[in-house]
């Protein structure tokens, strides 16, 4: 994936978590937002992790949650987690 969209589909998976964060999101259901493959959007949570950006649940129920507050991330974190 080229980095100007690998960019934009990480800030868009952020914006989705902080959206709702009464519950992890699926990378299906990301993936399905951005119009991708779930694997695209494993890929993308991977390097966020990495990051410390967000976590992961695992298990019935789990997915992807922020690690940290929205007010607390940058998009300059995101850049640099996923460049």
């Amino acid at each position: 994936m080229p980095a100007s969209t690998r960019f934009a589909a990480a800030a868009h998976i952020m914006a989705l978590l902080a959206a709702d964060r009464s519950r992890p999101q699926t990378s299906e259901a990301l993936a399905k937002s951005l119009a991708t493959n779930p694997a695209v959007a494993r890929r993308i949570l991977g390097a966020l992790a990495k990051a410390g950006l967000t976590q992961s649940e695992l298990g019935k129920g789990g997915g992807a949650r922020l690690a940290r507050g929205p007010k607390k991330i940058t998009l300059a974190d995101i850049y640099r987690a996923v460049e």
